[in-house]
């Protein structure tokens, strides 16, 4: 086998070894799935001490903001079930009381401590939708 080919052989065995290390690494985060509220209430010592998402509706006066820090306090709810959570970081500019998120954390001594909070405000992105008026009448 002469030099060439086997620069090429290393060379394709590198980029496939990176690319294993990359997807092996990253994609089990990736895929982690949700659920909601209600779901995590029904058997909470399931999620207890493992990181999970879980999605809801932010409760209407449960948002507090520590005033020196960036500490949060609020709570999520679905039908029948809500959850407090505490978070530290910056809060998304669409997070507001009712708003819908997916929280990422762990749950501990009945309260969900957060690392990540995806808001979404659906009225926002959404086309409004307006009847269209026939004026060729």
């Amino acid at each position: 086998m002469n030099f060439r080919k086997t620069k090429w052989i290393i060379g394709i065995a590198f980029v496939l070894l990176g690319l294993g290390i990359i997807l092996t690494t990253s994609l089990p985060n990736s895929l982690q799935y949700y659920v909601t509220v209600d779901e995590f209430s029904r058997d909470i010592t399931k999620y207890q001490d493992q990181e999970i998402k879980i999605a809801g509706k932010v409760v209407p006066g449960s948002i507090n903001k520590s005033q020196n820090s960036q500490d949060w306090k609020f709570a999520i709810q679905n039908a029948d079930a809500s959850v407090p959570v505490n978070y530290h970081g910056a809060l998304p500019d669409t997070f507001k009381e009712n708003a819908d998120v997916v929280v990422t954390g762990t749950y501990k001594d009945q309260v969900f401590t957060a690392n990540n909070v995806l808001a979404k405000c659906a009225s926002r992105y959404e086309e409004k939708m307006k009847p269209k008026l026939d004026t060729q009448s």
